[in-house]
């Protein structure tokens, strides 16, 4: 026997499905594992260990700088384990990973401005494991390191870890411009931040449901 619902009855249905829910995140290989229920957290500790970095192929040192293929920029984690609590959304928390040096450059050639980019990993210990892996792009533009303009630039793509629970953590590296600067502190930001969708779309959503809810009802009339 069919039971027909209202349209009204499949909305409820549907968000106290969705109130009841409880997410599972597992890292793998790990064998670690922690339940969120769905009550946003109002607090959350998070916790890292040293950061590993890889830098492109067209960084180094060259043996002839006039005519250099590899810029002189180091990147160096510094970072040896931190952990921190941060309560209510929008709160946020800053600390140094390391530093950008500009080592052995006067000139910077056509020949050292290809294959920059630069990979940062670093491992979350808490709220639970995971490995965070931030992208660098960066520029180097050619001529004196000793003039006012900019010599070389890095910025970072942030990353945003999801906690299954309408809440997560947005990993960002403040990004590194250097002019005549031969030295930069590298600082990570990270703030818990609401994953829950805008308000228009979930406004969409249920217009989505209430449609398909009123489809249903007259096939079956």
């Amino acid at each position: 026997m069919l039971t027909r619902y209202s349209a009204s009855a499949i909305l409820a249905m549907s968000v106290a499905a969705s109130a009841s829910a409880t997410v599972s995140l597992k890292s793998g290989g790990f064998g670690y594992s922690q339940d969120f229920n769905s009550q946003a957290a109002t607090s959350v500790t998070v916790a890292f260990r040293p950061p590993t970095v890889i830098q492109g192929t067209g960084y180094g040192a060259d043996f002839n700088e006039v005519q250099g293929l590899l810029l002189g920029v180091a990147i160096i984690p510094t970072l040896q384990s931190n952990g921190f609590d941060l309560v209510g959304v929008g709160s946020k928390q800053s600390f140094s990973l390391g530093a950008v040096d500009i080592v052995g450059e006067s000139d910077i050639a056509l020949g050292e401005t290809d294959n920059l980019n630069v990979t940062l990993s670093i491992e979350m210990r808490s709220p639970f494991i995971r490995t965070l892996t931030i992208f660098g792009e960066a520029v180097a533009v050619v001529g004196p390191v000793s003039d006012p303009e900019v010599d070389y630039s890095l910025t970072w793509n942030p990353v945003v870890v999801d906690f299954g629970d309408g809440t997560g953590i947005r990993f960002s590296i403040i990004g590194s411009t250097f002019s005549v600067c031969c030295s930069q502190s590298m600082n990570a930001e990270v703030e818990l931040v609401s994953t829950v969708p805008e308000s228009s779309s979930s406004g969409l959503i249920l217009l989505g449901l209430a449609g398909l809810a009123t489809a249903t009802r007259r096939r079956y009339f």
